[in-house]
C-alpha cells in the first residue's frame, strides 16, 4: 500500500511538472484555468503563405536591469556668461608703483659678447650672461656667472676685478679673455681670472659653449680648451687639421675656420652632429671666397656664411649648407633658439622668429613674424651678441641695447633680487596677493587682478567676491566666499569653467595630478584631473577623528590639513584606496601653518612651519618612502621646536614682534626687518627648487596702508622685445 501510494505522488509530481511547463510556455498562471479557445472557420487568404520562421534552439538569455551609474561627486560646468572675465575695462586698479632708484646707463662699451649657455635637459631654463668691453680696458659681466652654492645672478653690470692691469684685454668671448700678449683668461666667479696653461701666442678666440673656447695661434694651429676635459679636468688639445687657420668662430654645434688661401672649413664643436672627426674643406655654390662667418645659438641655423659674390648661406648643426635670402645690405647676422637678428650697413636692425607664441611679442605695436621686418626701435646699432634667448646690441655711442629673457639678469636692465625688504607699490583696498611663475594674482574687494613686472595692474575678474587665487587644475583656480571654485582655461581667451561640489568648498590647494578641496561639511577630497576633465576623487581618512572643523589645506607634495581647533594633520598613506591622515605632533594648537615650496625633493630640508597659539615656531620635517608606487608611499614627520617666536609665517620666513624676518630656506639667508610702525594685513610666499636651473624665494608682503613689499627674488617674466638699455647698478 505504501508503495503504491509513493508511485501515485511521484506521477502526480511529474505530470504536475509538466503542466508548469506548459503553463510557462502558454503565459498561464499555474493554477488558472484557461478556457477552451474560440473556433473561427478557416478564409482563403489573398497573401502567400510565409515560410515557417526558423526557430533558434540555443538557450534564452535573460536581461537584468542594471543600477544607473551614480553621478560623480565633482564635475564642471560652464561658467555664467555674464561673468565679467577678463574685462575689457577703464576701471582703475589704483595699484601706483613706487618710484624706483635712478640709475646711469652703460657707457663707453666697445665690444660686447653673451655667453654660450642653455638648457640642454629642456626643464625651460632661460640662462643667459652677458659681457661688455669698455673702452679704458674696464670688462662687465652681469646675469649668471656661476652654479656656486648661495650665489645669485647679477641683473646689472659688475667690474671684473683681477685681470692683469698692464696687458689688456683686446677681445671678449663669453668668460674667455684674450690679452694683448696672446694670453687668455677664464673670467670664472667663482674664483679670480685665471690664466689658461697651454694657449699663449694666441690671436683670436672663439667660444664653443660656456666652458670651452677655441683658439688660433700665430702660426694657425687651433686648440680647444675645455674646462671639462679628459678625467672631467681642464685641459687643452689640439685640433687635428691640414691647414693653417687665419681665423675662426663658433657655437657649441659647429667650428668654422677659414685659411689663408680664403677656403672654408667646417668642424665639430662641443656638442656638435657634423659627421667629421676633423676639419673638412666645404665649397660655397656660387664659386665665391668667403667673406664673414657668423655662429649662432640656434641649432637650425647654426652659422651663417657671406661670400664675396653677396650670397648668403646657412649651415646647421649637421654642417648642411643652403642658400638663403636676407634684406639688402645685412652686414652681421646672429640668432637666440628662437629669434634671429641681422644687421644692416644703416645701422638698423631685422629681426625674425618662430614659436613666440608663448612670449610678449609687442614692441612699440611691432609683432615679430617668420618674415625678416625692421625693428621700430633698434637703430644706430654697430654689432650684436646673442645668447641662448637673449639679444646684445652696441650702439654707435658706447651703449648697449637688450631684448630677449631676464630670467637670470642677462639683459641688464631690471632688478631680479630685493635683498631688503623694497616697496614695490601701494594699492588702496588690496587683501591678499598670490605669486605664480610669470605673474602675481591679487584680490582687492573681492575682484582679482594680475601684478606683472611689479609695476602693472590688469583686472581678472570683477564683482565676484573672490577671496583666493590657486596655481592647480591646468592653470589657476579662484575661490570664492560662497565656496565656489572657478578653473581658468590656460588659454584666457577660452570659457572658465565652475567646479561642481557636494558642498561648499571652504579652502583648495594644489595636488598630486589634481586639487585637494576642503568643504563645508567637514569632508576632504583630493580630485584628480584638469580643465580638460576630471578624473577619479577620493576621500581623505582621519585618525584620530579631528575635533574642528577643517579649514585649511595644503595637497603638494602630500596633504596637510588644519583644522578650526588648531589640529594638524597630514597624510601618512594609502590604506584601503583610501588616504589617511595621521595627527602631527605639537605641544599647543597650530593657528598657523605655513608650507613652504610646492616642489619638493627629499634632501632639501622641511617642508613647512608651524606657528603655535603661543608664538611658538615649528620647523615640519617630511620624510618619504617610495617604491615608485604611489599607492604604497608612507610618510612620516619630524617636529622640531625651534625655541623661536614670532607674529606671522610667511613661507620659511619668520616675522617676529620686532618686525625683524628670519628665513634660512638651504640656498640663501634672509635677515630683513619690516619699516618702523608698519602692520601686516597678509603675506605670501613662492620656494621654487628645480632639477636644473635658478633656485629662488620670494616673499610678497601686504601692509594694513596698502604697501606692497617684495623681499627676495623676482618670479620669471615674460621677455621683453622693446630694447632697453643696460643700466649700471
Amino acid at each position: 500500500m505504501g508503495g503504491l501510494l509513493a508511485v501515485i505522488v511521484l506521477l502526480s509530481t511529474v505530470i504536475y511538472s509538466r503542466t508548469l511547463q506548459s503553463s510557462a510556455g502558454t503565459g498561464s498562471t499555474p493554477g488558472s484555468v484557461t478556457p477552451a479557445p474560440s473556433v473561427t472557420p478557416a478564409m482563403p487568404s489573398l497573401e502567400p503563405t510565409p515560410a515557417a520562421p526558423i526557430v533558434s534552439t540555443a538557450p534564452t538569455t535573460q536581461i537584468v536591469s542594471q543600477r544607473p551609474l551614480p553621478e560623480p561627486l565633482f564635475s564642471f560646468a560652464a561658467c555664467p556668461p555674464d561673468m565679467k572675465w577678463y574685462p575689457d575695462t577703464e576701471d582703475a586698479s589704483e595699484f601706483t608703483p613706487a618710484e624706483q632708484p635712478s640709475r646711469l646707463p652703460l657707457k663707453g662699451i666697445r665690444q660686447i659678447s653673451a655667453g654660450h649657455m642653455f638648457d640642454g635637459a629642456g626643464y625651460g631654463m632661460e640662462f643667459g650672461s652677458s659681457y661688455a668691453l669698455a673702452g679704458d680696458g674696464t670688462v662687465y659681466r652681469w646675469g649668471i656667472s656661476s652654479w656656486g652654492e648661495g650665489r645669485r645672478p647679477d641683473a646689472f653690470p659688475k667690474k671684473v676685478e683681477g685681470l692683469p692691469e698692464r696687458d689688456p684685454v683686446i677681445q671678449l668671448e663669453g668668460r674667455f679673455a684674450l690679452v694683448k700678449s696672446g694670453g687668455v683668461f677664464d673670467m670664472n666667479a667663482e674664483r679670480s681670472p685665471e690664466k689658461i696653461v697651454g694657449l699663449f701666442d694666441v690671436k683670436s678666440i672663439a667660444q664653443a659653449d660656456d666652458g670651452s673656447v677655441f683658439a688660433v695661434g700665430s702660426d694657425g694651429i687651433i686648440k680647444l680648451y675645455s674646462i671639462n676635459g679628459q678625467d672631467g679636468k681642464p685641459a687643452v688639445k689640439r685640433v687635428e687639421a691640414s691647414f693653417r687657420a687665419v681665423s675662426v668662430t663658433a657655437s657649441p654645434y659647429i667650428m668654422l675656420a677659414v685659411d689663408n688661401m680664403g677656403i672654408l672649413w667646417v668642424g665639430q664643436s662641443t656638442f656638435s652632429s657634423v659627421p667629421n672627426a676633423d676639419p673638412a674643406p666645404l665649397g660655397l655654390p656660387d664659386g665665391g671666397k668667403v667673406a664673414r662667418t657668423e655662429t649662432t645659438m640656434s641649432y637650425e641655423e647654426a652659422a651663417y656664411i657671406l661670400s664675396d659674390k653677396g650670397t648668403w648661406y646657412t649651415v646647421n648643426g649637421s654642417g648642411a649648407l643652403k642658400s638663403t635670402v636676407l634684406p639688402q645690405g645685412i652686414t652681421q647676422v646672429t640668432a637666440t633658439v628662437r629669434l634671429t637678428a641681422a644687421l644692416d650697413n644703416d645701422g638698423y636692425v631685422w629681426v625674425w622668429g618662430k614659436e613666440l607664441g608663448t612670449y610678449d611679442q609687442s614692441a612699440e605695436n611691432f609683432a615679430i613674424t617668420e618674415t625678416p621686418q625692421r625693428h621700430p626701435t633698434f637703430n644706430n646699432v654697430e654689432s650684436l651678441a646673442a645668447g641662448s634667448d637673449h639679444l646684445l646690441a652696441l650702439t654707435a655711442d658706447g651703449s648697449v641695447l637688450t631684448i630677449g629673457s631676464n630670467m637670470y639678469g642677462q639683459l641688464g636692465r631690471q632688478p631680479i633680487f630685493a635683498e631688503d625688504l623694497l616697496a614695490i607699490g601701494t594699492w588702496k583696498g588690496i587683501d591678499a596677493l598670490f605669486p605664480t611663475y610669470g605673474r602675481t594674482y591679487a584680490v582687492r574687494s573681492g575682484d582679482v587682478w594680475t601684478l606683472e613686472e611689479g609695476t602693472v595692474a590688469k583686472p581678472v575678474l570683477l564683482g565676484e567676491k573672490a577671496t583666493k587665487v590657486i596655481m592647480a587644475l591646468g592653470h589657476f583656480a579662484v575661490l570664492f566666499d560662497d565656496g565656489r571654485l572657478l578653473a581658468a582655461n590656460p588659454d584666457e581667451s577660452e570659457p572658465c569653467k565652475l567646479l561642481q561640489t557636494p558642498a561648499p568648498v571652504m579652502d583648495a590647494s594644489i595636488a598630486l595630478n589634481g586639487i585637494l578641496t576642503a568643504l563645508s561639511d567637514g569632508r576632504v577630497f583630493h580630485v584628480e584631473g584638469s580643465i580638460s576633465g576630471l578624473g577619479n576623487s577620493v576621500e581623505l581618512r582621519f585618525d584620530p577623528k579631528p575635533k574642528g572643523k577643517v579649514i585649511e589645506v595644503s595637497g603638494d607634495p602630500i596633504p596637510f590639513v588644519r583644522t578650526d581647533q588648531g589640529e594638524l594633520y597630514f597624510k601618512e598613506r594609502t590604506k584601503d584606496g583610501e588616504p589617511l591622515l595621521r595627527r602631527v605632533s605639537i605641544d599647543a594648537p597650530v593657528k598657523q601653518w605655513s608650507a613652504i615650496h610646492y616642489v619638493f625633493f627629499d634632501g632639501i630640508g622641511y617642508i613647512g612651519k608651524a606657528l603655535d597659539v603661543n608664538g611658538q615656531v615649528y620647523e615640519v620635517e617630511l620624510k618619504l618612502h617610495r617604491d615608485g608606487n604611489n599607492d604604497n608611499e608612507t610618510a612620516a614627520v619630524q617636529v622640531k621646536k625651534t625655541g623661536r617666536s614670532a607674529i606671522r609665517l610667511t613661507g620659511g620666513a619668520e616675522i617676529g614682534q620686532d618686525g625683524r624676518i628670519h628665513d634660512l630656506n638651504g640656498s640663501f639667508t634672509v635677515k630683513a626687518s619690516l619699516p618702523a610702525g608698519v602692520r601686516l594685513k597678509s603675506s605670501a610666499s613662492m620656494y621654487h627648487y628645480p632639477i636644473e636651473g635658478r633656485t629662488f624665494f620670494q616673499h610678497l608682503l601686504v601692509a594694513e596702508d596698502g604697501t606692497v613689499y617684495w623681499l627676495g627674488a623676482l618670479p620669471y617674466s615674460s621677455p621683453l622685445f622693446t630694447p632697453g638699455g643696460v643700466e649700471l647698478p
